[in-house]
């Protein structure tokens, strides 16, 4: 088996350019362009980092998928960072987004969010998350990780994706920053 990915998903690339305003084929690292989340679309995954969730990103997130699905024809695996700069959502977006995900649940292999940080609110933000999975239809395949490593891991072990080139394509689309990969360690 060959260590490069790029023989099955040769579009994956960092290109910077509104949602709207690019076609789905030439697009890999996209910002939303109300400001909402970063994303890179590429090699069977959809990853974002949210900025500002909001119902409307969400929706903006429910286009994302559903455009590399068809582009990709195969089930994709969703990855969400929250850093340390996002905002709580409130009561309202977090039905929303919870929502849209079901919308979404039958194009994607599986869910893994990273909520970078360990502050309260970081861990309320944990808590929210993995309440939610009990409560839906999510089961195992929605997934809070505890660190970079075991996101990658997991991105790994789901579509071979080795951690090295998914450090540097969620580092290039903004999804991951410098300094949060380099205390990761």
């Amino acid at each position: 088996m060959s260590d490069s990915i790029e023989e099955f998903w040769p579009s994956s690339r960092a290109v910077r350019a509104p949602l709207t305003m690019t076609p789905p084929r030439e697009r890999s690292a996209v910002q939303d362009s109300s400001g909402r989340f970063e994303s890179f679309v590429g090699r069977g995954l959809v990853a974002i980092r949210w900025l500002r969730p909001d119902p409307i990103g969400s929706r903006g997130l429910v286009e994302l998928v559903r455009e590399a699905h068809s582009d990709q024809g195969r089930p994709l695996l969703l990855l969400v960072v929250i850093g340390r700069e996002c905002s709580t959502p409130d009561a309202h977006t977090r039905q929303i987004l919870s929502r849209d995900h079901d919308r979404v649940a039958n194009r994607l292999l599986a869910s893994r969010v990273l909520i970078l940080g360990s502050g309260f609110r970081q861990s309320v933000m944990r808590s929210i998350l993995t309440s939610l999975t009990l409560v839906t239809s999510w089961g195992a395949r929605f997934v809070v990780d505890r660190s970079i490593d075991d996101f990658a891991e997991a991105t790994r072990s789901l579509i071979g994706l080795r951690r090295e080139l998914l450090i540097d394509d969620l580092l290039a689309a903004r999804v991951l920053l410098p300094d949060e990969v380099l205390t990761a360690g």
